[in-house]
């Protein structure tokens, strides 16, 4: 499951190790973060947190909205799980390089980013 939290309009600088995510404050796309969140075994105590942690080297992969074959642009997060894809104004949906998380909608206006977290829900084994 991918959980989609946007967020307002902040310019700002993602920083990461050794290599910097830039989010422009007045340019048209999507940047965020995607994470991992590993799910707490309700055998072994479901009470315990839940884990996030950022996601590197994921593979996003960006389509008009309601296409499911033709790609309009892709990207891949940086160490800190952290991504920015350049994209003309519009409405697309987001997906993760695993087959089994689903995709999420956003909306991408002129001269701003859409600042969005990408969530990949890890269950118990």
């Amino acid at each position: 499951m991918i959980r989609k939290t946007i967020l307002p309009l902040v310019p700002s600088l993602l920083l990461s190790c050794g290599r910097k995510t830039v989010i422009p404050s007045t340019t048209s796309g999507v940047g965020g973060i995607v994470q991992e969140r590993f799910l707490p075994n309700p055998v072994h105590g479901g009470g315990a947190p839940v884990r996030v942690t950022p996601l590197g080297s994921a593979n996003i992969f960006v389509y008009p909205a309601g296409n499911t074959k033709t790609k309009a642009a892709s990207g891949r997060s940086d160490s800190d799980g952290r991504f920015f894809i350049e994209l003309k104004p519009g409405d697309y949906d987001l997906a993760l390089d695993d087959p089994g998380v689903p995709r999420s909608r956003v909306k991408v206006e002129p001269g701003k980013p859409t600042i969005i977290t990408l969530e990949k829900e890890i269950a118990p084994p």
